[in-house]
């Protein structure tokens, strides 16, 4: 037995088309249930990152990357 869990749009006239990867042609049982709570697409909501100010802990130090990668660039 397959388990096939997918959201499909239901058309005005009540038509189900159902893709079944992996299953072989022929006659088959199907159960279908129809879960009464209806999905909205909703978007996500946009990021929102808080600002913070940066400043380096001291004047000397830096991390350029010549004083962080050798010369092959590792």
């Amino acid at each position: 037995m397959k388990t096939i869990e997918a959201e499909a749009p239901v058309t005005p006239e009540g038509l189900l088309t159902v893709q079944a990867p992996g299953v072989q042609p022929g006659a088959h049982r199907v159960v279908i249930v129809i879960d009464d709570y209806r999905r909205e697409k909703q978007g996500r909501p946009p990021l929102r990152f808080s600002s913070h100010p940066a400043t380096f802990v001291s004047e000397q130090f830096r991390c350029r990357r010549e004083e962080i990668y050798d010369d092959d660039g590792r």
